[in-house]
């Protein structure tokens, strides 16, 4: 009798937001052609990937993974009601743990919201009205590294050529009368990509500096390309793009969260990502003007620098309009001294006894300004005492000058956005006088991070994690080159 056996094997890749992504084949099924069927599974052994696994290589201090802060000193609570007692007040920006969020708490602004927290070794409560709550989503973080993934895979699996856009100009600035984009982006650094509308209109969207594009196709000058997160395909220039080796793929990758202002670092050493570090951050603000926020998308980092140097202008007074003060000052207070002087030797003469002056010499004196009394005493006029004098500069007493600030471990991602350390004033580090006194005083900016968008564009790290990222993330221990190329390809994820 003869038989046909159809063999029909499939593997499925389970690309989802669940904590373990499970990679299976479809169990074989064997049909048999005759006057009846029957249907057999072969056990299959089921291969079992991680989204991402945790491997924490960073040696620094980690900051809590859910936290909540205040923006001004509030109460922490025994328990979680309005009339408790208060055990703590917080410090303005302060990290707290969130150990629970108490849902049932007493009332307070139409919210029963509390969060139990941990502070300085004490366990209280904190209502929600006066905490702000952030927390890191490494599920979320994973799952945008593994989409990243599988762009390039597709991309290389059907031929594409993978790029970045290049729009950087050093020092640039928003041109003139542009509008945003419907993604609320503005045009600084950036291209152009327009795509057709539901309704057959011609929309645009701004392609920032830096970010990862695959190639659709390409028509004479012009290319047809798709980025990541949108599956919208982009019309731009063609000299727009400079193209990339993706050979082996992505392996490392930087992830922030603007809503949390949080980042978190995954490596991929074979085929499994892994969390090796995260720390608190600020990113930039938009206020319309020359701050931009920090660009969302997937893009690829150029070049790095052992320390970045920021200028910024700042009004001061000339220094011949501060020359002419002093010198009228001088001249003032000279003038006023010798006036006191005088008086103080007429208020000696005046303050004679009466009998020693007879007649003629109380007539003198109270010509002289003094008031003879009915008991014809004469009363001593007060001395004014010497003023301090008013300094007034004008309006042309001014000047603009540029000024220098500098943050270390800068690594550039998008036009001039990079990730770097704490950023501090030349003229402070030089008032400060030692190192000691400079760390403390970034120790104090640090208590920013994790709280609001407050940068110009680029993302401020605690240094020591921005050290890491420079020296062990990236590979540079003993290279003393201050601007370098990266030697990997290494993407910073932004949403």
């Amino acid at each position: 009798m003869k038989k046909i056996i159809l063999l029909v094997i499939s593997t499925i890749f389970l690309y989802s937001c669940g904590v373990r992504e499970v990679m299976a084949p479809i169990p074989i099924t064997m049909t048999i052609i005759e006057n009846k069927e029957y249907i057999s599974t072969i056990p299959v052994t089921f291969k079992v990937v991680p989204l991402y696994v945790r491997n924490i290589t960073y040696k620094g201090e980690l900051p809590p993974t859910i936290y909540a802060f205040t923006n001004q000193s509030s109460n922490i609570r025994k328990s979680p009601k309005k009339g408790s007692p208060r055990i703590a007040v917080t410090v303005r920006h302060e990290k707290m743990e969130i150990l629970e969020v108490v849902k049932n708490g007493g009332l307070i602004q139409k919210s029963r919201v509390w969060y139990k927290v941990k502070a300085n070794g004490r366990i209280g409560y904190i209502h929600s009205s006066v905490a702000v709550k952030r927390e890191f989503n490494f599920k979320k973080m994973a799952v945008r590294a593994r989409n990243l993934d599988v762009f390039i895979k597709n991309a290389m699996d059907q031929n594409k050529k993978l790029a970045r856009i290049i729009a950087y100009e050093p020092g640039s600035k928003e041109k003139e009368g542009l509008k945003k984009d419907k993604y609320g982006s503005r045009g600084e650094q950036s291209i152009v990509g327009n795509f057709p509308g539901a309704n057959g209109e011609i929309n645009f969207r701004y392609l920032q500096d830096g970010r990862i594009v695959s190639i659709e196709k390409e028509d004479g000058e012009k290319l047809i390309v798709k980025i990541p997160e949108s599956q919208i395909e982009y019309t731009i220039e063609k000299k727009s793009v400079r193209y990339l080796n993706f050979k082996e793929g992505i392996k490392k990758i930087i992830i922030i969260d603007l809503k949390n202002q949080v980042e978190a670092v995954f490596l991929k050493p074979n085929e499994v990502w892994e969390l090796i570090g995260y720390n608190l951050i600020t990113s930039g603000r938009n206020n319309d003007k020359h701050a931009y926020d920090t660009p969302k998308g997937d893009f690829i980092v150029q070049n790095t620098l052992t320390f970045i140097v920021f200028s910024y202008k700042e009004k001061v007074l000339k220094e011949d309009a501060i020359e002419r003060e002093e010198k009228a000052k001088k001249a003032y207070e000279k003038s006023e001294k010798n006036r006191v002087e005088e008086e103080l030797k007429v208020q000696k003469e005046r303050d004679k006894p009466q009998e020693q002056l007879g007649f003629f010499g109380m007539m003198v004196s109270s010509i002289g300004g003094e008031t003879p009394t009915k008991n014809n005493i004469v009363q001593p006029k007060k001395i004014v005492e010497a003023q301090k004098y008013t300094i007034k500069y004008a309006v042309e007493d001014y000047e603009e000058v540029t000024k220098y600030s500098r943050a270390n471990y800068g690594i550039r991602f998008s036009g001039g956005g990079y990730l770097h350390g704490i950023p501090l004033k030349d003229e402070s580090v030089e008032k400060l006088g030692s190192e000691e006194k400079v760390i403390a005083r970034k120790k104090i900016s640090e208590l920013n991070l994790g709280t609001f968008r407050a940068s110009h564009k680029c993302v401020r790290n605690v240094d020591e994690f921005e050290s890491f990222l420079y020296h062990e993330f990236i590979g540079y221990k003993n290279d003393d080159e201050r601007w370098r190329l990266s030697k990997d390809n290494i993407s910073v994820i932004v949403f």
